[in-house]
């Protein structure tokens, strides 16, 4: 196989791996511990759909819908413009969504009364958010951007992050996942390079110290529920450091991504977001073919009422497009 196909590989699988983590993770999401235990195995789940909000087969929750919305505009625009980009996301929030996070719910409900809408969200945005839902939804900007010096990628991802997740860390976290998976489709490795290196950036670049210390339990041996200083996992709403810490561990331990990502849902919590983000790593290092066929096609083959921007149908088109391999 050649570099370019390599790395479009790779670059398929982040994007796909993205999402059909998140499908996965939201069968389980928040469910109660007699649920999970049914649940109970090593080999992979089945994607069949179902959990606290009721999805069909390989559909997405919240973050998925802007996870695909970012992509779109990445695709249709060539270039990160945060303003359409800012735009994209409150027409999303006026479509009815059926799953909103809270932070995405303050920022993105309607258009501001400003006249610039980037700022007019970025304004409204809760300070207070630690949440992942930012990290989540930056998949498609490394994958477009897997080339770039990682200063300009960093700061791109810090610029959509602020939009809904101003704090530092969760700005900070965007940013290393975006470095890990621009490396990731860039060159490929192994999981162990692949975290050194990260926390190697992250320390270079001065990210916070809740994001560093989360990249280096990966490879400590703090157990899958938690991460370090940044909290556990398991919450309600993670932290963004902590559920960066979480993928990176499942990654590190588990070759198999069916075993790690199904290992991580099993957890229940904040399965989709959590499970979505492993999903990006597994897919951006290992390429699409790793991930667990049924589960590819499972994603491809939903289809729902909810518009043609939020459906997968065409995610390996859109992930060249993005990619430019």
């Amino acid at each position: 196989m050649s570099q370019r196909a390599a790395r479009l590989q790779r670059a398929r699988g982040a994007l796909l791996g993205r999402l059909v983590g998140e499908a996965l993770g939201a069968t389980t999401q928040h469910l109660p511990p007699e649920s999970l235990a049914a649940l109970a195995g090593e080999g992979p789940l089945e994607m069949r759909g179902g959990g606290v909000h009721d999805v069909a087969p390989g559909q997405v929750t919240g973050e998925g819908e802007l996870t695909l919305t970012l992509a779109r505009e990445l695709a249709t625009e060539g270039s990160y413009e945060r303003e359409r980009v800012a735009v994209a996301y409150v027409r999303w929030g006026r479509s009815e969504p059926f799953d909103v996070p809270q932070p995405e719910g303050r920022a993105f409900p309607d258009f501001p009364e400003t006249p610039s809408v980037a700022e007019g969200v970025a304004a409204r945005a809760d300070r207070e958010a630690r949440c992942a839902g930012a990290l989540a939804r930056v998949v498609p900007l490394a994958v477009w951007g897997w080339d770039l010096p990682p200063g300009e990628l960093g700061e791109r991802a810090a610029a959509d992050a602020r939009l809904s997740h101003p704090d530092p860390s969760c700005r900070h976290a965007s940013v290393a996942l975006c470095f890990a998976l621009a490396r990731a489709i860039e060159r490929g490795g192994t999981p162990v390079e692949l975290q050194r290196a990260t926390l190697e950036f992250a320390r270079e670049a001065n990210l916070a110290a809740s994001v560093q210390a989360a990249l280096q339990a990966a490879l400590g041996g703090a157990g899958a529920r938690g991460a370090g200083a940044s909290g556990g996992v398991s919450s309600f709403a993670p932290s963004a450091p902590s559920v960066l810490g979480a993928a990176f561990q499942a990654l590190v331990r588990e070759g198999d991504p069916g075993r790690g990502l199904s290992a991580l849902a099993r957890q229940g919590g904040a399965a989709d977001v959590i499970v979505g983000v492993a999903g990006a790593l597994y897919g951006g290092l290992l390429g699409e073919e790793a991930l667990p066929g049924t589960w590819r096609e499972g994603l491809l083959a939903c289809r729902t009422t909810r518009g043609l921007t939020y459906q997968t149908a065409d995610l390996l088109p859109l992930a060249e497009a993005l990619a430019r391999a």
